[in-house]
């Protein structure tokens, strides 16, 4: 996930949530959870269509200790939480019974 996220060329506004300086958020793949969760979004469904079964949520470091380099420790069960949202609605999308 991560490395295809660096690919995107996303930009320090990408990474903005109110109250943070986003310079300072840019490279915290896990705030894109709720920043744009369109390209995370975007990254499942590249690998679906591809043939994927399964996709991992974008929780690598979703953890007070990194979260918390970014000063978004408090936010671990929301960035989290964003994360299997975004991930099972584009596994709902490509789901067969």
């Amino acid at each position: 996930m991560g490395t295809r996220v660096q690919s995107l060329g996303l930009s320090a506004d990408d990474y903005a949530l109110p109250g943070h300086d986003p310079s300072r958020l840019e490279g915290c793949h896990e705030v894109l959870n709720l920043t744009r969760p369109d390209s995370v979004e975007r990254i499942h469904a590249e690998y679906l269509e591809a043939g994927a079964d399964i996709v991992e949520t974008n929780t690598f470091g979703c953890t007070s200790i990194v979260l918390g380099e970014y000063g978004l420790q408090d936010r671990v069960a929301e960035v989290a939480a964003a994360a299997g949202r975004i991930a099972r609605r584009a596994a709902d999308r490509f789901s067969t019974p």
